[in-house]
């Protein structure tokens, strides 16, 4: 699992603002704009989550790709 991000804040010159700007998961490539931690903390949950499930769908293709091979005795 890749867990690198980029976080680019908005500037804020009042005090009390709610933190905002952009994020990017760097291994899919996905991005997304925030206005509050909230945001941000669920593109990062939501992203890892999406992530994991890719590899654990990956994981199962490849452990039946081993376990049926093909004619010859060939693994595909």
């Amino acid at each position: 699992m890749h867990r690198a991000f980029v976080v680019q804040l908005k500037p804020h010159n009042t005090r009390g603002q709610s933190l905002s700007g952009r994020v990017e998961h760097l291994r899919s490539g996905r991005m997304a704009h925030f206005e509050n931690v909230g945001e941000l903390v669920e593109f990062f949950v939501h992203s890892l989550e999406r992530e994991e499930a890719e590899e654990s769908s990956a994981s199962s293709l490849n452990e039946e790709k081993v376990s049926n091979p093909l004619p010859g005795g060939q693994i595909g």
